[in-house]
Formats: structure tokens, C-alpha cells, sequence
């Protein structure tokens, strides 16, 4: 059976690059590809990351689609080690990865940062251990901060009951909670299935958990410095009780937003970075919701898998629940009325499945991708597997694009459809970018990508942002050089730099500190290999790169 992966991400767009209307091919492989993921770069490059053969890759694509790094991609760590269960976060200029690492045999957790400009591990070729101790701790999520600190949260199966624990590391990879990091949830009664999210320069634990006395489970939440202090109550803030957990993202503010299921509705419920519950007990109630479960149409409230929610940046969310979309703004009000919003149009005794994923459009609205697979009867198989679509919803709660949205890629007819989705969203105006996993090439296993921007246009190409004028900039003589590479630089006032050359394995070559205000530098590259090499240059706090293409 086919297994298509979907990763989705908002950027800025404009017709002023192309990608190929089939996708930009990220990879080919004999090897099954999993778990791939993406994000955005101050740059306006993407990186996408993915698991295969139980390793992890990860790939630079420029503003018009263009592979940076090897084409197999660069390997995050380079241990022979089963790694699993990556999860991947940016700063904007560089990229954090956790995993689950089977190395000391047991269930431990490792860390990397890359180099968003060359692709270097910055952590080694192994990774920095975020647990190591005796026992099983499962990976869950992690966040990195403005400081460039870095939180890994998981659960830990060593204790009962079991417990949440969290590792905060530096920005050059040292753990600063003990080896060990710290228990979240010790003395509470335990928890699982944590969510880290940024909280200015702390971090918001998320989790699901059930107290001596209560009858039902709740979510619970607590808000942790650099320190490892908790600063709000230490047995944490019951946010609500809840039958079904969903979903938990930022609020925008410095709190969360939890999405969850009770009889008879759907709901969602409010945190502020004070470790207050902002909307009234029980929720804010989104009942329209539970007609629309694609699988049954019976469930007083829709499966966790059919159920989504992103931050609006406001201090509210976006919802999907089924075949509907809600926008919920921070006093709780349903921006987008009583009746939500869906984003295709049901055909009748027509069954139908949304593997759906949402990123803001930029404009207080939506972009909505999913998989879209059309029942010729209630039973599962038959059906026909109508292709990747995106859709669009303004401000407004009005469909933007056809009422079934546009299509990206339609699959062969002639393989067997079917999916399991992942996806990492980061928004940035203008439009969506998504990745899936493609049967073009069989035997073979592929990942591509391709863009779409807010008119509905498919392969518009990223909008390439010019450098401030107080950033260093650095300019090549040639792109292809066979004998010396000059680079003209020129630096803010005041500021002195290091220039330095990078092979695509992020294997340094070269390095020239650079102190007056401009200049021009030439390095022979007689004893270099043909091949692709990076010269990058960081002043200021900035970085600029360019690709070098050495030719013997």
C-alpha cells in the first residue's frame, strides 16, 4: 500500500521563481521515508527533515526549489544506532533536532543542532545526550527559545508511576537540569503525553493527567525558567477536565490553547503565561462540530485523529474537526459564527476522508491541505483516492479557492491509496508549502515538495528577502570556479567577522577572520575536490552564504 506523509508549512511567495508543477523531488531512496517534517528560514529557504532505514536526514531547498546540501541529504547524527521519533525546530537561522536513540540499548534521547546555512552538525557527529540514565524515557516534543536555548520534554517509563521530565540545554548543547533534566509532574500522580511550548524565555509544559479523587482525566500545565524553578504551583494549573484529549499549541502570548472532547461537544480551553484559565469552566463549546465525523457520523464527539488546532498568534486558535473549520479569537468567540466553516462540500451518500492540516494564510485566515479520498460505498476499501488539495479560507470564514479546493498532486491509478499523516507546520505570509511521500519511482521511496500561494497558483516559487543594510554581505566572483575563489565582503561599521568555506558534509576547509569595513579575499581551491562547497560570513550577529561550485 502506498504510505503518503504530508508536511506543511506558510511562506512568503511570489511569481518571481518557479518550482516544477510535479514538485521539487527532495529525495530518492530504496529505503521506506517517514516522519518528515519542515520548516522556515529567515532566508526564505525551507529545510525538511525525514526518517529512513531508521536514520535521520534532513535537506536545504532555496528560494526556487533548488537542493542545497547532497542528495541523499545530511545525516543528523552519524551513529549506527536505531533513531526514531525526531522532532526538528528553528530559530529562523538554524535547526534543533531530538530523537529516540537505541545506542546504550534502552530508550535514551539525543540532540544535534545543524547549521541552517551548511548543513553542519554543530553538535558533533553524535549528538549531545539529553537522558541517558538506566530504563525507557519516550520522546514527546521540544521547543527552543529566542536565547537559542533548547527544551526536550518526554516521558519517562523508569519511574511509577510514570513521569514527565524535561532537559534544558545551552546554546552550545550542555545540559543545565543535571544529566538527567528535571521531573515536571513529581508528587502529582504523574502524567504523560507532555507538549513543550516557548513562554518567553520559559517553557510551558502541557499534560495529560488524572489526581487522587478525580473521576476523570484533565490537562494540567506549568511554567518552568532557565533555573529549572517551577513558577507556578508545583503540583502545576488544572487547565480543564476533559473525556478526549485532541490537541495543544501556543496561544501566541506566552500561554496555550488545549483542544478536547466531552459528551456531547467539542472544546477548547485557555492558559495565559500568569498560569490563569482565561474562558469559563468547561470551555468554549464548538457543538456544530460533531456532525461531522468522517468515519461514523454517530460519535457524540469526532475521533482524535479528525480533530487539528494552530495558534492564531493572538491569543486564540483555528480548530478543524472533521470536514469544518472554526477560528476562535482570545476572549473565546467564534469569529467565524455559530455554524463553522467547511472546506469542501459533501456529495451526498458520497463517504469521504480529510487528512487535513492547517497553516494562518497570513491574513487572519487559513490554508488547508489534505489528502482527499472519495468512498464508493460506507465500507473501507472501496475507494478512490482523489489526490493532494489545498484550500483557502479568509478572514472572513469564505472560501477562497473551487469549493473542493485546487489539486496538487493526483496519484497513479494504478497503485493502492492510502495514508498515514504527519506534518510540522511554521507560517510566514503569503502561502503553503507541503512534502509528501511519492510513488513515481517505485521500487524506489521519494519525497517531494511543492508550493502554493494564497491566489490558488500551484509552484510560485518563495519570495528571496533581501539582506538589512546592516548585515554583512558577500558577493562571489564566479559560481563555478576551477582555480581560486574571490569574495568581496563588506561589513557594518564597527564590526569584525569570520569568513569560512564548508563542504557539503559541513566539514570546515576554510577560515579567514575579517576586520575592515569591506575587502575582497581569494583562496586557492587547487587542493580542494570537485564539488559543492558553501563560503559563509558572520558579522553581527548575521550570517550570509553562498553556494561555490569547484570544478577540476
Amino acid at each position: 500500500m502506498r504510505k503518503v506523509i504530508l508536511t506543511t508549512l506558510a511562506l512568503t511567495l511570489t511569481a518571481s521563481a518557479f518550482w516544477p508543477g510535479g514538485g521539487v523531488k527532495v529525495v530518492q531512496t530504496p529505503e521506506s521515508i517517514s516522519n518528515p517534517q519542515m520548516v522556515y528560514l529567515e532566508d526564505g529557504s525551507v529545510i525538511i527533515s525525514w526518517e529512513a532505514d531508521r536514520l535521520i536526514y534532513c535537506q536545504k531547498l532555496d528560494t526556487t526549489g533548488v537542493i542545497h546540501w547532497d542528495a541523499s541529504g545530511v545525516r543528523v547524527c552519524l551513529s549506527d544506532s536505531n533513531q526514531l521519533d525526531h522532532h526538528m525546530v528553528t530559530d529562523g537561522q538554524d535547526v534543533w533536532f531530538v530523537w529516540q536513540d537505541e545506542r546504550n540499548d534502552d530508550g535514551d534521547i539525543y540532540a544535534q543542532k545543524i547549521s541552517g546555512s551548511t548543513g553542519q552538525r554543530l553538535w558533533g557527529d553524535l549528538g549531545k545526550a539529553v537522558c541517558v540514565k538506566n530504563g525507557t524515557q519516550r520522546l514527546q516534543t521540544c521547543t527552543v527559545l529566542s536565547s537559542g536555548s533548547f527544551v526536550a520534554t518526554w516521558d519517562d517509563y523508569s519511574v511509577d508511576p510514570r513521569d514527565i521530565a524535561s532537559q534544558w540545554l545551552n546554546v552550545t548543547g550542555q545540559p543545565q537540569w543535571g544529566p538527567d533534566g528535571i521531573y515536571v509532574t513529581r508528587g502529582t500522580g504523574g502524567g504523560y503525553k507532555p507538549k513543550a511550548l516557548p513562554s518567553g524565555e520559559a517553557v510551558l509544559d502541557i499534560w495529560l493527567g488524572v489526581r487522587s479523587g478525580d473521576t476523570v482525566g484533565a490537562y494540567f500545565a506549568q511554567r518552568v525558567n532557565s533555573d529549572g524553578d517551577f513558577l507556578w504551583d508545583t503540583m502545576g494549573v488544572r487547565v480543564e477536565f476533559i473525556s478526549t484529549p485532541y490537541a495543544e499549541c501556543s496561544d501566541g502570548l506566552g500561554g496555550a490553547v488545549v483542544l478536547f472532547g466531552n459528551p456531547g461537544y467539542l472544546g477548547v480551553q485557555r492558559i495565559d503565561s500568569t498560569g490563569q484559565v482565561v474562558w469559563d469552566s468547561g470551555g468554549v463549546k464548538i457543538t456544530e462540530f460533531t456532525r461531522n465525523n468522517p468515519q461514523t457520523n454517530q460519535s457524540p464527539y469526532p475521533e482524535p485523529d479528525w480533530n487539528g488546532i494552530i495558534s492564531d498568534d493572538t491569543g486564540g486558535c483555528f480548530v478543524w474537526s472533521g470536514f469544518d473549520v472554526q477560528h476562535i479569537n482570545s476572549n473565546g468567540n467564534l469569529v467565524w459564527g455559530s455554524s463553522s466553516v467547511p472546506y469542501w462540500e459533501s456529495d451526498g451518500l458520497t463517504y469521504r476522508l480529510a487528512a487535513t492540516r492547517l497553516c494562518p494564510d497570513g491574513n487572519n485566515g487559513l490554508m488547508i491541505v489534505f489528502d482527499n479520498l472519495e468512498w464508493t460505498s460506507p465500507e473501507w476499501p472501496p475507494y478512490v483516492d482523489q489526490g493532494i488539495r489545498v484550500q483557502r479560507i479568509n478572514a472572513d470564514g469564505e472560501i477562497v479557492f473551487d469549493t473542493n479546493g485546487i489539486i496538487v498532486r493526483l496519484w497513479n491509478p494504478d497503485s493502492l491509496p492510502g495514508g498515514d499523516f504527519n506534518t510540522s507546520v511554521n507560517a510566514v505570509p503569503g502561502g503553503v508549502i507541503l512534502a509528501w511521500t511519492d510513488n513515481r519511482h517505485l521500487p524506489d521511496y521519494s519525497l517531494y515538495a511543492q508550493i502554493v500561494d494564497t491566489t490558488g497558483k500551484v509552484g510560485s516559487g518563495i519570495e528571496e528577502k533581501p539582506l538589512p543594510t546592516l548585515h554583512p554581505s558577500l558577493e562571489l566572483n564566479a559560481t563555478l570556479i576551477a582555480k581560486n575563489i574571490s569574495l568581496r565582503y563588506s561589513l557594518p561599521a564597527g564590526q569584525a567577522a569570520i569568513l569560512q568555506l564548508f563542504d557539503v558534509s559541513g566539514r570546515l576547509v576554510r577560515s579567514q577572520r575579517v576586520d575592515q569595513p569591506s575587502g575582497k579575499i581569494n583562496w586557492n581551491v587547487h587542493d580542494l575536490s570537485s564539488g559543492v562547497y558553501f563560503a559563509e560570513l558572520r558579522a553581527a550577529g548575521a550570517r550570509v552564504s553562498r553556494k561555490v561550485v569547484v570544478i577540476k
